[in-house]
């Protein structure tokens, strides 16, 4: 009888697992499991030629539903694989903790880990601590209305825009809103920014059919670690869905398929696509 084979992945195998374990003793049954894990989601992210991704992010509801769609565009180009941590099988463990185990041995095989960020309370909130600190040089962070580190001044259309949506969400009356918008728009003109009340209007519409929500708010913790990615070049803030997805085009990795392209049919009766 031959002598059992040490697998060729091992080496990261244990790597991960020494961090997420970090000195516990698992149970033989725990060890099954992880083994179930790794047999199951290793394979995708070990594909030769193939640039892959681990996605972060809040898993629920609509949150969840853009995480995926963003997903989705980083899994158009045939040599890209993206896979989203929450869509993974679900360990069931005694003692191994299954979200450190299911994070760091995803995002050690993973060549880039893309977090995106909508708000500052979560599941998420741990996988930016762990992005930060483990693996500051994968990863990249897509946070939703991020302007800066402060907010303080009006440099960008992206500083006006994320000031007058705080506007347009705010408590008062219409009348009250348009005035403290116009003086919102003289402050950013004499600051230097060039942006006209139509562009900031449609802005603001655009938002509201989109993702009628308030802008997103962040603890200190949360700026820190955009702007750490920030100053990296690797730190991508979007305000829209359309924005969102458009930004997968900014992780490095394969360009996306050239025949790719955008239909909107519109009512035109026979001219519509028949199944």
């Amino acid at each position: 009888m031959s002598a059992p084979t040490v697998p060729l992945n091992a080496t990261r195998i244990y790597r991960a697992l020494e961090r997420a374990l970090d000195g516990l003793t698992v149970p033989p049954d725990d060890i099954t499991e992880i083994n179930r894990f790794v047999n199951q989601e290793l394979p995708p992210f070990e594909q030769s030629g193939v640039t892959t991704y681990l996605v972060l992010g809040s898993y629920r509801e609509e949150y969840g539903q853009r995480l995926r769609l963003f997903a989705a565009e980083l899994n158009k180009p045939h040599a890209a694989t993206a896979v989203v941590l929450g869509d993974t099988y679900d360990l069931q463990t005694a003692v191994a903790p299954p979200f450190d185990v299911k994070l760091h041995l995803l995002a050690e095989y993973a060549d880039y880990v893309a977090g995106v960020y909508e708000k500052e309370r979560g599941g998420e909130s741990p996988e930016l601590g762990y992005l930060r600190a483990v693996y500051p040089e994968k990863g990249h962070v897509l946070p939703r209305d991020y302007t800066g580190l402060t907010r303080d001044r009006l440099e960008t259309p992206a500083d006006v825009v994320s000031t007058a949506l705080g506007i347009y969400y705010s408590d008062g009356d219409d009348d009250h809103k348009r005035d403290q918008l116009l003086s919102l728009l003289s402050a950013a003109q004499r600051c230097g920014v060039e942006i006209s009340e139509q562009e900031l209007v449609a802005m603001i519409k655009d938002r509201a059919e989109d993702l009628d929500e308030p802008p997103a708010s962040y603890s200190w913790v949360h700026l820190n670690v955009f702007r750490f990615f920030e100053l990296q070049g690797r730190c991508y803030p979007w305000t829209t869905v359309d924005e969102l997805r458009a930004r997968a085009d900014s992780l490095p990795g394969p360009t996306r398929p050239a025949w790719e392209q955008t239909f909107e049919y519109e009512d035109t009766g026979d001219d519509r696509p028949t199944k």
